[in-house]
């Protein structure tokens, strides 16, 4: 039987939602200041001594897992929609024959089959913030499980500072909108941050972009914190 929460991602992706195809800037910007920044055609300057694997965790079709094989990374992904992962296995096969679909899984944040300490760094842009803040919190748990001491850690998340609310809202709702429809939306204030990061990850870095456009106003919190022994 699928699961509810699989079945309303892969709804997403039958309607061509979330098919995007290149990192983020501040993806860029995170692994350019902290881990491997590149400044030649085959030229690096590395930040961390740990650079091997990374995993990219609620990896969608794959985007973050190209841009990182690029720059010399071992690349790890999960996604919970099934849609996505068979999609980011074609596209990084034919882009990337050193990508290998086993690198690959359906799986979700809360219960990942990943050993201990698998991982030197990992990145979640964008997904911590689509899933009740209970399953986020277990998520954020299972990232430090399979995490080596000292990773470095990424994460996106909307902000509660949106036009559509009359203030500072750290709510989640259910998405009416066509685009996601059906699946949670958890939005975010420094203390939800907090509340969600800390206990297990120092925080190193946490900012609010704010984007306005006729009159409307969004934002994302972009976090970049470091595993606890």
């Amino acid at each position: 039987m699928i699961d509810k929460k699989e079945q309303k991602w892969d709804s997403s992706y039958s309607r061509n939602e979330n098919y995007v195809f290149y990192p983020s800037d501040e993806v860029i910007r995170f692994v350019s200041r902290h881990l491997r920044k590149r400044i030649g055609l085959n030229e690096y300057v590395d930040s961390s001594p740990k650079k091997n694997t990374i995993l990219d965790a609620c990896c969608g079709i794959g985007r973050n897992i190209k841009f990182g094989t690029e720059l010399g990374f071992d690349m790890f992904g999960f996604d919970l929609s099934k849609k996505a992962i068979e999609f980011a296995g074609k596209w990084l096969s034919e882009e990337l024959d050193i990508v290998k679909k086993e690198k690959l899984r359906v799986e979700s944040i809360d219960n990942l089959s990943y050993k201990n300490g698998s991982f030197d760094h990992i990145i979640c842009d964008s997904a911590l913030d689509s899933m009740p803040f209970k399953t986020a919190v277990d998520g954020i748990s299972e990232l430090y499980r399979v995490s080596k001491p000292g990773a470095f850690f990424y994460c996106s998340l909307i902000s509660g500072v949106d036009s559509k609310f009359s203030k500072s809202f750290s709510e989640e709702l259910v998405v009416e909108d066509e685009h996601e429809n059906g699946t949670i939306q958890s939005y975010f204030d420094k203390s939800k941050i907090v509340r969600l990061i800390e206990p297990l990850f120092e925080i190193v870095s946490c900012e609010l972009h704010t984007i306005s456009n006729n009159d409307k106003i969004s934002g994302r919190w972009h976090i970049v914190a470091k595993r606890r022994n």
